[in-house]
């Protein structure tokens, strides 16, 4: 090599490593506000090259960019409504509960009609049988009490009525052998519901005026109690539900149901899956957490996601997108290190600005949304589809 080329070479290093340096220097000097805005473009002139990419990516650009550049979120209900079955699953053809559960998040944020989506999500739903077990509670009142109720339901096309004592100490016993209950020994102040009759209605009532009906579910430990009837009739119904994957049913899927159920929480549906999601929110943390706390804002899953937040800042594996949920969540509480958060994402943003490797506009929108909206999402602290849990806390 001659002494000319080894110069030349040389030089080029020393231009790659001042340049290099410069960049680095310029994103070191870049503010919180230039990155993020360089974030918001890259989305922006993704998704126009590009276009909104599957049902995920589309509804996270749609919910960051409602506030950034409405006209650009309205391209994106077009063309998710492009890949819908009929305006109300998605994808088409085959369509997927999470996916049109997210369709679904992204058209309530947007002020779209979800009446059609929503329907097609109750009717998807099925019975869990999750290892635990049912039970009807009766009390009388005033404390101490003792009386006698009724219990009324269909079973096998016919009508039964089955008659129960309550005694003063709390316990039930039957008047005759019953097609759907039975009392156990550890347990004698409830009903035990048979397996055979977890999917029949109960009307219950107590002669009594003063009386309180309700179910239990029971596993290991825990026990969930659903809401109850007061000094009148009522039907008590087992809400022991979850989402399969597929359309076409199947065997419950925890991340469907939790995306599903989120879903409907935001339309004030009555959900009957939080059994299921609860009893499996361990196995599945710290996703589990975020969402749960969204649905519930049962404190104690705030501070369950507290602790599974990494020294460095983020959390999970899917560290891009499971940090913005995560943040999203908590956004407002002082439960986790939000700060921490923050900083940790603005210090692994890509060279283009984006977030995320494989999923960069899915990652990049649920960043911008969560933890930096733009214009009247970033005045309230949720935006105007999450608003709902600020009065819960």
């Amino acid at each position: 090599m001659s002494k000319k080329r080894g110069l030349t070479f040389a030089f080029l290093a020393l231009l790659i490593m001042i340049l290099l340096s410069t960049y680095a220097l310029a994103q070191a000097n870049e503010t919180e506000a230039e990155k993020v805005d360089n974030a918001y473009n890259f989305l922006a002139d993704e998704v126009k090259a590009k276009g909104f990419g599957d049902v995920e990516s589309a509804a996270f650009a749609i919910l960051a960019l409602k506030n950034f550049d409405s006209s650009l979120a309205d391209d994106g209900i077009r063309e998710l409504m492009q890949k819908s079955v009929n305006n109300e699953c998605w994808p088409s053809p085959q369509c997927k509960v999470k996916e049109t559960a997210l369709a679904m998040i992204a058209l309530h944020e947007m002020g779209e009609d979800t009446s059609k989506v929503k329907a097609w999500l109750l009717a998807r739903q099925i019975l869990s049988f999750e290892e635990g077990d049912w039970f009807l509670q009766l009390e009388i009142k005033p404390e101490g009490s003792n009386g006698t109720c009724e219990i009324a339901y269909e079973f096998q096309s016919e009508n039964k009525n089955d008659k129960v004592f309550v005694a003063t100490d709390k316990k039930v016993s039957l008047e005759k052998a019953s097609n759907c209950f039975e009392i156990e020994n550890s347990r004698p102040w409830w009903l035990k519901v048979k397996s055979i009759c977890q999917e029949i209605e109960f009307s219950a009532s107590c002669e009594q005026p003063e009386y309180i009906g309700n179910l239990l579910f029971i596993t290991g430990n825990t026990i969930f109690v659903f809401p109850e009837i007061r000094n009148e009739p009522g039907i008590l119904a087992l809400k022991n539900k979850c989402f399969p994957a597929q359309s076409g049913g199947g065997s419950c899927d925890y991340d469907a149901t939790l995306w599903a159920s989120y879903a409907l929480k935001l339309e004030d549906e009555e959900l009957q899956t939080l059994p299921f999601l609860e009893t499996n929110a361990d196995a599945n943390k710290p996703h589990s957490f975020s969402l749960l706390f969204l649905i519930t804002g049962d404190a104690d899953f705030a501070d369950k996601l507290a602790a599974e937040q990494k020294s460095a800042g983020f959390w999970d594996t899917d560290r891009f997108f499971r940090t913005a949920i995560a943040y999203l969540s908590v956004r407002g509480l002082t439960v986790a290190d939000l700060n921490k958060a923050k900083s940790w994402l603005l210090d692994n943003q890509n060279p283009d600005s984006s977030w995320g490797a494989t999923q960069k506009v899915r990652d990049t929108a649920a960043v911008l949304f969560a933890v930096f909206p733009k214009g009247a999402a970033a005045t309230t602290q949720f935006g105007s589809g999450w608003a709902w849990l600020v009065a819960d806390k």
